[in-house]
């Protein structure tokens, strides 16, 4: 049986082969790896930070409105994607440990089976309510938002103090103001308000202990406008929020500053920066804003129980513009890094686009015009130097006409005088011709 030998032509540069299955290899192994850290990025993105926020109060509260703005700032500056969850505990309407033990259980019902990366309790007792039940959202980050250093049965979380620095409110208010005279306004009716009345109390007579102080506390609100506007000369005011009875039902400290500004006849200081806006001077003032900016960053960078160690992360210097001008109090009186807020705009930067706009054509027109005096005044050089030049070949064509004058004239008298001299001999010479013909 005959067979077929297969004769195989050996490559000619397997080398080279090997080479370029090397390089084309390594060429794809690194487009893989620089394709890992975008692979990453991309499934780190598609998992958002998911946040719980179960705040004290109620949603148009200016504190938590403040808050949230802060909290979505920080958040957004992390840089990574986010889900923001808000629940609201009312807790000036709806008191007791029944409401609180009602609250937990719809938020265990509520948020089962949704994955809660981290929580935070606004004001005390949303952080009552988390730690009472350490069972809620277990395992989950926590952050606390209190007004105080610590709590019992703190574990595992991070406290930001939100405690108003009396001693810094009360300085900047001495510096600002000068006063003789401080009355304190505030009410009695909750232990918030009540603990805010005698700490302000004992750091004023503490820091300031030479001024006159007096409390106005649980006054009705006509009451309270009716004294402040009879206020001695050299006097300021503290402002510690309060809620009043009006006319038209229950007001809010925000409502409640408006009106005592407005009657008031000496400048309104607070501590907090929310209620600016109402005719409160400002000061030194805690910011909600800015712990809601902590609380994001708690949540997303920092590590510790206290990430709030001094009362500039949560305070600032705020003014109302409006005030400093009815107060007559400079701006180079106030700290460098002074915010001044509501400031109205000037006419330029009200009708910045108009002023710049009238100011372009008029420079526009200026300019035209002073091109057009530039060029008449041109023309007109130019006139006159065709005038002069004018008198001066006219002046030329009289003395050359006056010297061809005198040429012809000389010319006349010498053609005269050589006729003349010449008709003497010619008349000889004619009669002697005469005489020549007669003879011959």
């Amino acid at each position: 049986m005959p067979t077929t030998q297969c004769n195989t032509q050996p490559s000619r540069y397997p080398h080279f082969a090997y080479f370029l299955a090397l390089l084309v290899a390594g060429c794809v192994a690194l487009v893989a790896l620089g394709a890992l850290p975008r692979f990453a990025d991309a499934a780190e993105r598609k998992a958002p930070l998911n946040v719980l926020v179960l705040s004290s109060w109620f949603k148009d509260m200016p504190w938590q409105k403040a808050f949230d703005k802060g909290l979505h700032e920080g958040l957004g500056e992390a840089g990574r994607p986010y889900n923001l969850y808000v629940e609201f505990l009312d807790a000036n309407r709806f008191k007791g440990d029944g409401t609180r033990e009602a609250m937990a259980a719809l938020l265990r019902g509520k948020y089962q089976g949704r994955e809660i990366d981290a929580v935070i309790g606004e004001s005390q007792p949303a952080v009552r309510l988390l730690i009472d039940n350490p069972d809620l959202f277990r395992d989950v980050r926590r952050v606390y938002i209190q007004p105080v250093g610590s709590l019992d049965a703190v574990q595992a979380g991070q406290t930001i103090v939100s405690k108003v620095d009396y001693e810094a409110v009360i300085a900047e208010m001495v510096q600002l103001a000068h006063p003789e005279h401080i009355y304190v306004i505030g009410d009695t009716n909750n232990k918030s308000a009540e603990n805010w009345l005698q700490t302000f109390e004992a750091v004023l007579n503490a820091k300031a202990p030479g001024i006159d102080a007096e409390f106005l506390t649980d006054l009705p609100l006509d009451t309270l406008a009716a004294k402040v506007s009879h206020l001695p000369k050299n006097s300021a005011i503290f402002f510690i929020p309060i809620f009043k009875e009006g006319k038209n039902g229950h007001l809010t400290p925000r409502t409640t500053a408006g009106i005592l500004a407005a009657q008031a006849n000496a400048p309104i200081f607070s501590a907090w920066e929310t209620i600016l806006g109402t005719g409160i001077l400002g000061g030194y003032m805690l910011s909600s804003e800015r712990i809601g900016r902590l609380a994001a960053k708690a949540i997303t960078h920092a590590a510790g129980d206290q990430i709030a160690t001094t009362s500039r992360d949560t305070h600032g210097y705020y003014y109302d513009w409006r005030q400093l001008r009815r107060w007559h109090i400079d701006e180079a009186r106030l700290p460098a890094d002074a915010n001044i807020l509501y400031r109205d705009p000037s006419v330029f930067e009200r009708y910045r686009w108009q002023i710049l706009a009238a100011t372009a054509f008029v420079a526009v027109e200026t300019l035209l015009v002073l091109l057009l005096l530039r060029l008449n005044a041109r023309k007109r050089a130019a006139e006159e130097e065709v005038r002069a030049l004018n008198a001066r070949l006219e002046a030329r064509v009289a003395d050359q006409t006056a010297e061809l004058r005198t040429a012809n004239n000389d010319l006349t008298a010498f053609a005269y005088s050589v006729a003349h001299d010449f008709r003497a001999p010619l008349r000889a010479v004619h009669g002697f011709g005469e005489i020549l013909l007669e003879d011959h």
